[in-house]
């Protein structure tokens, strides 16, 4: 699986050097881009009500995930 993750290629995506685990994390090494996603110029909108209900719901799963983990 890593190695696949590892040879994706593709015009629009930074060019991903290595994928390696180390002290249990997955760590991927990738071209560095000198840009700001405020360079790229998208357009700012409003969240969604569903966006929102998205995030709020993964957010408030966290501190429950925290107290498991301790």
């Amino acid at each position: 699986m890593l190695e696949v993750f590892g040879q994706i290629q593709h015009p629009n995506i930074a060019d991903i050097l290595d994928v390696y685990f180390h002290e249990g994390k997955l760590c991927v090494v990738g071209e560095y881009l000198d840009i700001s996603l405020f360079d790229l110029g998208f357009e700012r909108l409003p969240p969604d009500e569903w966006e929102i209900a998205t995030i709020m719901g993964e957010v408030s799963y966290y501190p429950f995930m925290i107290y498991l983990h301790d």
